[in-house]
C-alpha cells in the first residue's frame, strides 16, 4: 500500500507549505516537530548553495514556532537509526498534546521517525494523521519518499521494516490515513563535496567518522543498484511467469526507466565537483541526484517492500542485515552504493542474462541506457560499474566496516536476517558472489 503523498519542491518549500491554503485547516492543531540532533563532527566543505543539516534543523523550528506560531512538541533523535524506544517516547509525546499533525525534519532517521509515530497515531486513533518531511540530506530524501521506515532492532541487531520491529505487527501498517507531503528545497541541503571524504574508517581524513552524510556519487550508485535489483527481479518474474503487463509491473519499469536516468545526470556531473570547476553547474547535478533518490524510493515503496510480503531486493537485504553492526562508518546510501559495482559484475558470471526479447529486457534496457552500446550485455554493464564507480570515487565496502570483515560470518547473518523477514532463499549463491565482489574492490 503507498500512502497519498503530495509533493511541494520550492525554495524554502516547508515555510511555503506551512502558510499554504492547504494546511490552512491544520494551524489550530497541535503538532509534534522531530528534528535530528546538531552532528558531532563537520562532514567537510560544502558545496553551491548546500547548507549544514543544523541550519535547516533551526529554521524549521523557527518557522513552526516563531513565525507560524504553531502549537507543537518537540522531539530529536540523535541517532543513526531511530529505534521502537525513540518511536515510543515520541508517540507519548505527541498523544499527551493531542497531536494531528507530525512533521520531521533533517536526516533520514528524523524523517524514518516521523513516519513511523504518524502511523502509530493514524492506527490508534483511527483519525487521519497529517505528515509532513523535509528531508535535509540525500538518505533523507530517499526516506522521504519510500513509505516504510527502517528501525534499528537491538535483538536482532539489524535494521527491519517497522512491521517486524514489534510483536504487535499489526499497528505498523502504513495507512491510507497518513497523509504525506514532502516538502523539497533541492538546492538547500546538507550535501558534501565528491572529495571531502575519502577512505572513510580507513586512515583518511575522516578516521573513525561514522555516518557521514551521503554525497552526489553516493545518492547516484546507489540509485543504480536499487534499480539493476529491480530489474533483475522483473527479468526473472518474466521468465518464470511471461509478461504479466500489470499495473505494477509498468509501474517499476517507468521509475526504473527515470531513476537511471536521473542517476546518469547526476553523475556526468561529478568531473566538475571533484575538479572544482567553477563553472560546473552543480546545482543541477545536486537536484539530479536528488530526484533519483526520490524516485528510488518509490522502487523500493511499490516494489521492493518485505513489510507487506514483498521482495526487499538483495542491497536492501544486505544492508539490513550488516549495515549496522560491522558498517558502522556507512550510512544506508553509502552502503547502497557500494554494492553496486559488485552487483553488476556478479550478472555475467553467474549467466544471469536475459532469457526473453532484447525488447521485453528491463535489465538489456537499463544498460542500454547508462553504457550506449546497442547491445547492452551484462559485460558492457559490468565494466560501466566499474569504471564509474572509479571515476566517481566511490567508498568501498570494506572501507565502511569496523576492522576486516569475515565473509562467512556476514553471510550467515544475512540468510538468518532473510529468514526472519520471509524472504526467498534460493538465490543464496547470487548473494553470497555479490558480497564477496563488493568487499574485495
Amino acid at each position: 500500500m503507498v500512502n497519498p503523498r503530495t509533493i511541494v519542491s520550492a525554495p524554502s518549500a516547508l515555510r511555503t507549505h506551512l502558510k499554504s491554503s492547504a494546511f490552512r485547516r491544520h494551524r489550530g492543531s497541535s503538532c509534534l516537530l522531530i528534528s535530528s540532533a546538531a552532528p558531532l563532527f563537520d562532514d567537510g566543505p560544502k558545496t553551491g548553495t548546500s547548507v549544514p543539516i543544523s541550519d535547516l534543523v533551526e529554521r524549521a523550528k523557527f518557522t513552526v514556532s516563531t513565525e507560524l506560531s504553531l502549537v507543537n512538541v518537540q522531539s530529536t533523535i540523535a541517532s543513526a537509526y531511530p529505534t521502537m524506544q525513540d518511536i515510543e517516547r515520541s508517540m507519548d509525546m505527541a498523544k499527551r498534546a493531542g497531536a494531528k499533525v507530525v512533521i520531521g525534519v533533517g536526516s533520514g532517521s528524523s524523517i524514518d521517525l516521523a513516519k513511523a509515530v504518524a502511523t502509530a497515531l493514524a492506527t490508534e486513533s483511527g483519525s487521519d494523521v497529517e505528515l509532513i518531511v523535509a528531508p535535509g540530506t540525500l538518505g533523507a530524501a530517499m526516506a522521504a519518499s519510500s513509505d516504510t521506515p527502517l528501525i534499528y532492532s537491538a535483538g536482532e541487531e539489524a535494521l527491519l521494516p517497522l512491521s517486524f520491529s514489534s510483536s504487535d505487527s499489526s499497528c505498523w501498517i502504513p495507512s491510507e490515513r497518513v497523509k504525506t507531503t514532502i516538502t523539497l528545497d533541492g538546492d538547500n541541503m546538507a550535501i558534501p563535496q565528491n572529495n571531502s571524504r575519502q577512505n572513510v574508517g580507513k586512515g583518511g581524513g575522516h578516521e573513525g567518522q561514522k555516518h557521514p552524510d551521503a554525497n552526489v556519487s553516493d545518492a547516484a550508485l546507489a540509485s543504480l543498484a536499487i534499480c539493476v535489483d529491480g530489474a533483475l527481479a522483473l527479468d526473472q518474474q518474466y521468465n518464470d511467469a511471461g509478461d504479466p503487463q500489470n499495473n505494477d509491473e509498468i509501474s517499476r519499469r517507468q521509475l526504473i526507466d527515470r531513476t537511471v536516468q536521473y542517476s546518469v545526470a547526476a553523475l556526468s556531473g561529478v568531473p566538475s565537483i571533484l575538479s572544482n570547476d567553477k563553472d560546473g553547474d552543480v546545482a543541477s547535478c545536486h537536484r539530479n541526484a536528488t530526484a533519483a533518490v526520490m524516485h528510488a524510493g518509490q522502487l523500493l515503496a511499490l516494489g521492493n517492500n518485505a513489510s507487506d510480503g514483498g521482495r526487499m531486493g538483495i542491497p536492501m537485504s544486505l544492508a539490513s542485515s550488516l549495515l549496522p553492526s560491522y558498517f558502522p562508518h556507512g550510512n544506508l546510501l553509502t552502503f547502497l552504493a557500494s554494492t553496486m559495482p559488485g552487483l553488476c559484475e556478479t550478472l555475467p558470471t553467474l549467466d544471469v542474462d536475459p532469457q526473453h526479447d532484447d525488447q521485453a529486457s528491463a535489465l538489456r534496457l537499463l544498460s542500454k541506457t547508462v553504457t550506449g552500446r546497442e547491445d547492452g550485455t551484462m559485460h558492457d554493464l559490468a565494466d560501466w560499474a566499474n569504471r564509474i564507480s572509479k571515476d566517481a570515487r566511490m567508498t568501498p565496502m570494506a572501507y565502511l566496516a569496523e576492522g576486516a570483515p569475515n565473509v562467512h560470518a556476514l553471510l550467515e547473518r544475512v540468510e538468518a536476517n532473510r529468514t526472519f523477514l520471509n524472504q526467498p532463499v534460493d538465490d543464496e549463491e547470487f548473494v553470497e558472489h555479490v558480497l564477496y565482489r563488493s568487499l574485495n574492490r
